[in-house]
């Protein structure tokens, strides 16, 4: 049999500009939206016992919480894994061999968008746009409709159905044998693979706060089952599916049959084997985060019986939650609220400066909230028409969260 790399492909294969220019235009956002995080310092306040005003120090290299050094290595492993499956030599030995298209679309949906969701890129990216771009981004992402749209889309159930109609539907003889004929096809199955499959674990990990842990461990069992029938039912199959491949599968030593059925088995084990894996850490996930929620809970109650909470801390919940702040930030306590567009503010109270500017007082931060623009026009937080009172509660509420 002609070695793998060098049967018909070549030392110096084609790049296709559809592939490598997102690709690339990808990397250069993230590296610039990066680049600005690191280079950003943050003031923190020390005091010296020998001197009678408090002094400043500046912590080059900061990073905030939400660009931990495991989502930048998750984002460039994932991102190295994508233009493994989209490039030669994978690539075009995916139109020889139906076992390599398949093992295309198990990278693509198992290890490349997993990881891409787990980096949680949307605020690094959005960060290396020119500033005009990112602030009319920023403000459409705001928009209600937006936002219902994407709370609808990150419904675990939403991306589990939406996953496995997208996997069925392709794997029909038609369309998937279509692909063999049109690159526009193809580039349309291999887009929808890897961007349902994101969303399906965006909203695994995401989608449905720590409450959804529990269903998570189901819609990835489901997946894991649905899928493992259809690479059965490859792998078995006695005749041939996909006869497009019977031309070219015997140049690779294989008869189209048997390359079905390693396709096949590629689909039932190893992808089995990883959904499995995700379902025990979802599970071992939920059991921690269920044995931290009682342990809090019985500090509530113990809590809430030596004094009273806060009637304005409350009334800001729920105004955060109507006026939408959580399509941009995340904030704890408020399940809603996982968004990436602006800074996290759960610690809020702990912080110097409230949008790097006004000094972290109430007053400060309710007329930031109030007024965004004329503190700093050039801020992608909109005016949202907050009144003053909701301004205090809100800001009352989030002085509240640790």
């Amino acid at each position: 049999m002609t070695p793998l790399l060098a049967h018909e492909i070549g030392p110096f294969p084609d790049l296709e500009p559809g592939v490598v220019i997102p690709l690339l235009i990808t990397a250069v956002l993230y590296a610039r939206g990066s680049a600005k995080n690191r280079g950003q310092a943050v003031l923190r306040h020390t005091h010296s016992p020998n001197a009678s005003e408090h002094s400043w120090r500046r912590k080059p290299g900061y990073l905030a919480p939400v660009f931990r050094a495991r989502h930048q290595a998750a984002f460039w492993g994932g991102l190295a894994v994508l233009a493994l499956a989209l490039l030669p030599p994978l690539h075009p030995l995916g139109e020889e061999l139906f076992s390599a298209h398949m093992a295309q679309h198990e990278i693509l949906m198992l290890v490349a968008a997993p990881l891409l969701a787990l980096s949680r890129p949307s605020a690094q990216l959005l960060r290396g746009l020119p500033l005009k771009p990112r602030r009319v981004i920023a403000r459409w992402f705001t928009r209600p409709a937006v936002h219902k749209t994407w709370k609808a889309l990150t419904n675990p159930f939403s991306a589990w159905w939406i996953h496995a109609v997208a996997l069925w539907a392709w794997h029909a003889p038609a369309l998937f044998q279509a692909t063999l004929h049109s690159e526009l096809i193809h580039a349309a199955q291999h887009l929808s693979f890897f961007l349902s499959a994101l969303l399906f674990w965006w909203a695994l990990f995401y989608g449905g706060g720590r409450q959804g842990h529990g269903p998570a461990v189901f819609y990835v069992f489901t997946t894991a089952i649905h899928t493992s029938i259809l690479g059965a039912l490859l792998t078995f199959a006695p005749v041939v599916i996909y006869p497009a491949y019977a031309a070219t599968a015997p140049k690779w030593g294989l008869t189209a049959l048997q390359d079905q059925q390693l396709g096949g088995l590629i689909m039932w084990v190893p992808a089995g084997v990883v959904y499995m894996a995700a379902g025990l850490a979802l599970f071992a996930t939920w059991i921690n985060l269920a044995r931290a929620s009682v342990l809090a809970l019985c500090i509530a109650l113990f809590l809430s019986g030596c004094q009273e909470r806060n009637p304005a801390a409350q009334r800001g919940q729920a105004a955060i939650t109507r006026y939408g702040c959580g399509s941009c930030h995340t904030i704890g306590g408020i399940n809603s609220a996982h968004g990436l567009v602006g800074p996290p503010l759960t610690g809020i109270r702990d912080r110097m400066y409230v949008a790097g500017m006004l000094p972290n007082t109430p007053a400060g931060l309710t007329n930031w909230i109030r007024n965004p623009k004329q503190v700093n026009p050039r801020t992608a937080m909109p005016s949202l028409g907050v009144t003053d009172r909701d301004a205090s509660d809100i800001a009352a509420y989030l002085y509240s969260i640790p």
